[in-house]
C-alpha cells in the first residue's frame, strides 16, 4: 500500500519532451486533433503543473484524522480555493474533443484533480469554522461534516463519484453472491453441514508449508504456469521480467499473507502463523505479482501509449482494483484448480465484499462496532478472526478498503461489456488498454475506454 495524494504530480516525469506524444504513435493522433487547441492545452497544463508543485499540498493519508489535521489554516485553504478556481477557468476553455487521446486523458485527470482540490478547500474552510470541533473524533461519522467528508474520501480513493447508499447496496449484493458461491463449493466438497470437518480438512498438513525452500518451489511452479498461459489474455509480456518471490521477515507483527514492493520488484509472502496456508498461494500470486501489481506497474513503464504529464501517479482503485480483478482470471491462467484453492479466493472475496457495506455503515450511517460485528457474524461464513481488525481499520482509514472490490467490479464489468469471457482478441485488447494508457481515476477510464479500444473514434 502506498500513500498518495492525487493532486501531487510527478513533475519530474514531465520534462518538455516527455510530455509530447510518442513520435511513432500515429494511432493516437486522430484526424479531429486541432494544433491550436493542443498548444493551448499544453500551456494550461504546464502552468498547472508548475503552480501545483509550488502549492505543496499534503499527501492523502490513510488516517482520516491525519487528513483533517493536514488541512492547514483558513488562509492556506482560501489560497488553494483560488488556485483551483483559476485553473478550472483556464481548463474549461479547452475543447477536449479537439485533443489527441493522450491529451484527453490528461485533460480529464486535471479536471478530476481540480474538482477534488476545490472540494477539499471548501469543505476544509467549513470544517475549520465549525464551533466546538473535536480535535480527534472517534470516527469520521462523529467528525464535523463527517458524511460530506466521507463522500469526498470515496471520490479521492476511487477516482469516481460514488453514492454511499448505492455503494452499500453494491456491497450487500456482492457479499450475497460470494456467500452463495462459498456454499456451493463446500457442498460439492461434501462439507455443507460439517463446518468442523471442513476446518479439520484445511488444518491438515497437505495444505501447509513452513520450509522456505519448499515454498520457493511452490511459488516458482505457479509463476511458471501463469507465464505459460499469459498469451491467453494479454497481447504481450510488455518486456516485464518475472517478479522476485521472497519470504517476508515481518511475520506475526504484520498479519497479512503478502505484499508487493515496487522498488525491488519483489513479491513477499508472509508466514504469520507457524505455517503458510498454500490454499492462499494462487490468488495471492495473481494479485501481487503477475498479472497484478508487478505486471501492471512494469507494463505501464515499459510500453506506454502516452508519455503523459501524470505518468507515475498512484491511483489507489486503479492499482488495487486491477489486482483484485485479475484474481478472477485464475482459471484462464491455469491456476486455482482445486476446491480448496477456490474456497480460499472466495473467503477473501467475502471479506472484501463485507468491508464495502461496513465501510459505508460505519462512516456514513454511524453504526457502532457492535452493530458491525453482528452484521459480520450474520452475513459472512467464518472469518471472525479478522473481523475486529477490519472494523477498526475501516474506522481509521475510511474509504480505503472500498478500492479493492469497487475497482475490481469496474474492471470486470467493462471487460464483460467490451470483451466477454475467455481468451480472445477482444480481451487482449481490453487488457492492453488498461495497462498501456497508464493509471487514471476510474471515472476517467470508464468514460474514455471506448476510444482506447481498437475501432474507437
Amino acid at each position: 500500500m502506498q500513500n498518495s495524494f492525487q493532486f501531487i504530480i510527478n513533475v519530474a516525469a514531465c520534462a518538455a519532451t516527455a510530455c509530447a506524444q510518442p513520435a511513432n504513435d500515429t494511432a493516437l493522433i486522430a484526424p479531429f486533433v486541432d494544433a491550436e487547441t493542443t498548444e493551448q492545452f499544453d500551456n494550461v497544463a504546464t502552468a498547472y503543473l508548475a503552480d501545483i508543485e509550488a502549492l505543496a499540498l499534503p499527501d492523502l493519508a490513510l488516517s482520516f484524522i491525519e487528513n483533517l489535521d493536514n488541512l492547514g489554516t483558513a488562509e492556506n485553504l482560501n489560497e488553494e480555493a483560488a488556485f483551483f478556481a483559476k485553473h478550472e477557468t483556464a481548463l474549461s476553455k479547452i475543447d477536449s474533443k479537439k485533443l489527441s487521446m493522450c491529451d484527453r486523458i490528461d485533460h480529464s485527470i486535471m479536471s478530476n484533480d481540480i474538482r477534488l482540490g476545490a472540494e477539499r478547500a471548501e469543505l476544509g474552510l467549513r470544517y475549520l469554522a465549525t464551533p466546538k470541533r473535536d480535535s480527534e473524533p472517534a470516527s469520521l461519522y462523529a467528525a464535523a461534516l463527517g458524511e460530506e467528508w466521507y463522500r469526498h474520501f470515496l471520490a479521492r480513493w476511487n477516482g469516481a463519484e460514488i453514492d454511499p447508499d448505492k455503494l452499500f447496496a453494491f456491497g450487500e449484493a456482492a457479499l450475497k453472491k460470494s456467500v452463495a458461491t462459498y456454499d456451493r463449493v463446500i457442498k460439492e466438497m461434501g462439507y455443507a453441514d460439517n463446518a468442523a470437518g471442513l476446518a479439520a480438512e484445511f488444518a491438515s498438513e497437505k495444505y501447509h508449508l513452513s520450509d522456505e525452500e519448499k515454498l520457493s518451489v511452490f511459488f516458482a511452479e505457479r509463476q511458471d504456469i501463469i507465464w505459460k498461459n499469459l498469451g491467453n489474455l494479454f497481447a504481450s509480456d510488455y518486456g516485464v521480467e518475472r517478479a522476485t518471490i521472497t519470504l517476508s521477515n515481518r511475520g506475526a507483527e504484520f498479519p497479512v499473507p503478502g505484499w508487493y514492493e515496487r522498488d525491488t520488484g519483489t513479491f513477499f509472502y508472509n508466514i504469520f502463523d507457524e505455517t503458510f496456508d498454500t490454499r492462499q498461494g494462487d490468488w495471492l500470486l495473481l494479485h501481487e505479482a503477475t498479472p497484478g501489481h508487478h505486471f501492471q506497474v512494469n507494463a505501464s513503464l515499459n510500453a506506454p501509449k502516452c508519455n503523459g504529464r501524470f505518468a507515475g501517479q498512484f491511483v489507489p482503485a486503479y492499482a488495487e482494483g486491477w489486482a483484485a480483478y485479475v484474481e478472477t482470471l485464475s482459471s484462464d491462467l491455469g491456476l486455482t484448480r482445486t476446491p480448496g484453492e477456490k474456497l480460499a479466493a472466495i473467503e477473501w472475496d467475502m471479506v472484501r465484499s463485507v468491508r464495502v457495506a461496513l465501510d459505508v455503515a460505519l462512516n456514513a450511517y454511524g453504526w457502532s462496532d457492535e452493530q458491525a460485528m453482528d452484521y459480520w457474524r450474520e452475513n459472512v461464513r467464518g472469518q471472525e478472526d479478522v473481523a475486529a481488525r477490519e472494523i477498526a481499520r475501516m474506522k481509521r482509514w475510511p474509504a480505503q478498503v472500498v478500492t479493492y472490490k469497487y475497482g475490481a467490479d469496474v474492471f470486470g464489468r467493462l471487460k464483460d461489456e467490451y470483451a466477454g469471457d475467455g481468451p480472445s482478441d477482444e480481451i487482449r485488447a481490453y487488457h492492453d488498454a488498461v495497462l498501456t494508457y497508464g493509471a487514471m481515476p476510474l471515472g476517467v477510464f470508464e468514460d474514455l475506454l471506448p476510444e482506447m479500444l481498437p475501432g474507437g473514434k
